[in-house]
């Protein structure tokens, strides 16, 4: 009774505002003019559901009281409805009209805003559509409707049927890879470096900036000129042929003599995989060496055959033998030179070379927040004989071999973002096979703190991996010649399967993500298409508060710019270890942004800032590591290196006398002159 008067006041109302011609009420009560059919549906709902239950009742023949009094409610609500029908229906027709008015005068400002060459009549044009309209809105129906059936097939048009067909001209070549497989230390990235050196023009792939910067200063001592290109710098040589370049800033306009792509089973990796797809399948070369682990071999070779091109399988052994100690570590008496300690985040190898330091056991510290001039400086530390032990994160998997005798896992699992998980065999393979080097050791070792677990290293050492199945693909800007929002078309992207089973889209909800947050800056109409897929898709660490606002205001600018328009530089922290990771993080984002939006950039200052940044971030783990020894929050206690607890057992069971002691609730209140232990690998 009560939704039937609330559905009879709107109603009036509605005439009411239609008769004054109240354009700006119309055009703005789409969505209560969606809850008024809600309410009438649910009014038809109810008198349909009473109806049963009264047929229900009078088919009894005696009624008890209560049954009687429902009978009579049932009754009595019946009425109601049937007195009201006629205008219920009235309504009904009245408001889904009036709709469709207030529905025209959205569409006409949304699609002028977002230049979307489609009319309201054309989106509402399917039985289907219009019943999902009447119960979403026009701007849902669009998304959720007609967007996906009419952007999959411009998506499909925009984008090759296959993959591969993306690249033309390298499907016009003659192409022959030499896969060269094996583990760590095994030789393989070097027989291809030999073989690009003697090239005429080449170009080598690097997984990480740090390993294309050593190629780079490789060929230039050897007497090739070769240029350097990543996401964060840029050295051009005179006369130079060659090229390293991280492997997301791959070429695939220019031709190659020779071609080396290095790592290339990170194709399975869920962030980065898609750019080794991209670059095999693309590469403009008659010769191309890859280098991979034994477990990546086969989807290799999968997309080599499905292009057309031949290879050949050059297996790579190791020469050193690499055994799984039996003999008790202990941290840190145990710890010898030569030793490669494996911890799995910043904080954890902090306080593990705090904890040897302090027993004048020099280190190098390598962690994914380093710089690379800065894990370079730590390398030359341990390969000059100035540190006895490196400790380090998973990071020492990949890049710059040295001189390790023994990898010791101090911790026997990682958080990979999502969770906390055991190591995997593949990752095992990796960062044990760093003991051992060739040429200076005939043996390599691997041990543990945790004797439960050695058995497993001796299998993974041993056993062979499953092979990767998948590789990875990625949007590219293609999509923008697709007519659309930008999100609806990535939305619609990934929806549509690859021809091929051993393709698999990369997790777009990053994207989706930075999109949605441009919306809530304000700034998002501001943008050309381009400009928006340039800012989504520009490397950086959006977990990091610091960073993200950083990226918003180099948004906002963008957003804003004229020709003439260039970024302020980052501002200069507090010279502390954590403020100095973050800062020459900053540092890069203004490169990045500058050169991607074509802004004039102080480079020398970029260059320099680095260094200096670098250089001050090596000081702090050298000079002042041991301010990273763990200690008690409450009484400044030293606590061992892997104590999990902020505080020690005393000041845990103590029964704190409120007038004699102070309890911080917040650590930064507290400070006993250590820094900042973010988990930050």
């Amino acid at each position: 009774m009560r939704l039937i008067n609330n559905i009879k006041e709107e109603y009036n109302l509605y005439k009411t505002k239609l008769q004054q011609n109240d354009l700006k009420f119309i055009k703005d009560s789409e969505k209560n003019l969606i809850r008024h059919l809600q309410w009438i549906r649910s009014t038809y709902a109810e008198y349909s559901h009473n109806k049963k239950l009264l047929e229900n009742l009078q088919g009894k023949k005696k009624l008890k009281a209560r049954e009687l009094r429902y009978r009579n409610e049932l009754i009595a609500s019946i009425t109601v409805f049937e007195r009201s029908k006629a205008l219920l229906e009235e309504s009904e027709a009245f408001v889904m009209g009036l709709m469709l008015q207030s529905s025209r005068l959205i569409w006409e400002e949304y699609s002028e805003n977002l230049q979307i060459p489609h009319d309201f009549d054309e989106i509402i044009n399917s039985e289907k559509n219009l019943k999902f309209y009447y119960s979403q809105g026009i701007i849902n129906t669009y998304k959720m409707r007609f967007v996906p059936k009419f952007l999959s097939d411009d998506i499909k048009k925009a984008f090759p049927e296959h993959p591969k067909d993306e690249f033309e001209k390298a499907r016009a070549m003659k192409r022959h890879f030499f896969i060269h497989e094996g583990g760590t230390n095994s030789g393989k990235t070097y027989t291809s470096i030999q073989r690009l050196m003697s090239a005429e023009r080449g170009l080598y792939l690097a997984p990480l900036r740090l390993l294309a910067l050593e190629i780079f200063d490789r060929l230039n001592a050897n007497g090739v000129p070769c240029n350097l290109k990543t996401g964060e710098e840029e050295i051009i040589k005179h006369n130079a042929n060659h090229t390293s370049s991280t492997v997301e800033k791959v070429d695939l306009k220019s031709d190659y003599d020779v071609v080396v792509i290095d790592e290339a089973q990170m194709l399975s990796d869920l962030q980065r995989g898609a750019a080794w797809t991209r670059a095999i399948l693309g590469v403009r070369a008659a010769e191309i060496h890859i280098c991979c682990a034994l477990h990546g071999t086969e989807i290799v070779t999968t997309l080599i055959e499905d292009c057309g091109d031949t290879y050949e399988v050059i297996t790579h052994i190791r020469d050193t033998e690499l055994t799984v100690e039996d003999s008790e570590f202990r941290f840190p008496s145990s710890v010898k030179e030569g030793d490669a300690l494996i911890l799995f985040s910043r904080r954890s190898v902090l306080t593990a070379a705090a904890a040897l330091e302090e027993r004048n056991v020099s280190c190098s510290i390598i962690y994914g927040g380093l710089p690379p001039e800065t894990r370079k400086l730590q390398f030359e530390k341990f390969l000059s004989k100035k540190s006895k032990v490196v400790v380090s994160t998973d990071a020492i998997g990949i890049g710059v071999n040295l001189p390790i005798k023994r990898v010791v896992f101090l911790e026997k699992s990682k958080f990979d973002g999502i969770k906390e998980r055991p190591l995997y065999t593949a990752e095992i393979k990796q960062i044990a096979g760093r003991a051992g080097r060739k040429g200076i050791y005939e043996e390599g070792f691997v041990n543990t703190i945790f004797p439960e677990i050695k058995k497993r290293l001796k299998h993974s050492l041993t056993c062979y991996e499953d092979p990767i199945s998948k590789a990875y693909l990625a949007p590219t800007e293609d999509i923008l010649k697709v007519a659309g929002e930008l999100e609806a078309k990535l939305k619609v992207w990934a929806s549509l399967d690859p021809i091929e089973d051993f393709y698999e889209k990369i997790n777009i909800d990053r994207l989706i993500n930075l999109i949605n947050t441009i919306k809530q800056m304000g700034v998002f109409k501001k943008l050309t298409e381009e400009e928006l897929f340039k800012c989504i898709t520009i490397p950086f660490d959006e977990g990091d508060h610091a960073i993200l606002n950083l990226w918003k205001d180099y948004v906002r600018l963008v957003a804003t710019a004229d020709e003439n328009s260039t970024l302020f530089k980052p501002s200069f922290p507090e010279e502390e270890l954590l403020n100095l990771e973050i800062y020459y993080r900053k540092i890069d984002l203004y490169y990045s942004f500058s050169k991607s939006f074509n802004m004039e950039m102080d480079e020398k200052w970029v260059k320099e800032e680095r260094s200096r940044v670098a250089k001050l971030i090596d000081e702090h783990l050298r000079v002042r590591i041991v301010r990273f020894k763990k200690r008690c929050r409450i009484c400044g206690k030293p606590l061992p290196w892997n104590f999990i607890h902020p505080i020690c057992d005393h000041c845990h069971i103590m029964d704190f006398d409120s007038s004699d002691y102070a309890i911080y609730e917040d650590e930064d209140d507290f400070d006993f002159g250590f820094e900042d232990l973010s988990d930050d690998d």
